[in-house]
């Protein structure tokens, strides 16, 4: 008995949650995309450029000497950061895709040069 009390209760909260949910204000999308090329092992280096929803070119970042590896958690670490693609800082980009910051070569936005790492 007490546990078809405690599965009924549980049933209930999940109900309220569901509804709760559904009503919860959406917050609106960017659909930014991003692109990355990667050279061959022989001359190992990544460009990621980023776009808007216009298929504008928000940001490119060169990586010379590293080739990024695009599995599964670092597809979603650069969805992540093509979603804050105004963010230009070098600190910033590493920090969201988790790699030392001296690996960002340059930043440059909508084609001016913002920033270099010397390694």
């Amino acid at each position: 008995m007490k546990s078809i009390f405690i599965i009924a209760c549980t049933l209930i909260l999940f109900a309220g949650g569901l509804k709760a949910a559904s009503q919860a204000p959406c917050k609106e999308k960017k659909n930014n995309s991003w692109v990355t090329e990667t050279g061959p092992r022989t001359n190992p280096y990544t460009i990621i450029r980023l776009y808007d929803e216009q298929h504008k070119q928000l940001l490119e970042i060169v990586m010379n000497g590293y080739r990024l590896k695009t599995n599964p958690a670092m597809i979603k670490r650069l969805s992540r950061l093509a979603k804050a693609a105004n963010a230009d800082d070098i600190a910033f980009i590493a920090g969201i895709l988790r790699i030392s910051e001296c690996r960002v070569s340059a930043v440059k936005k909508a084609g001016a040069q913002q920033g270099y790492c010397k390694n």
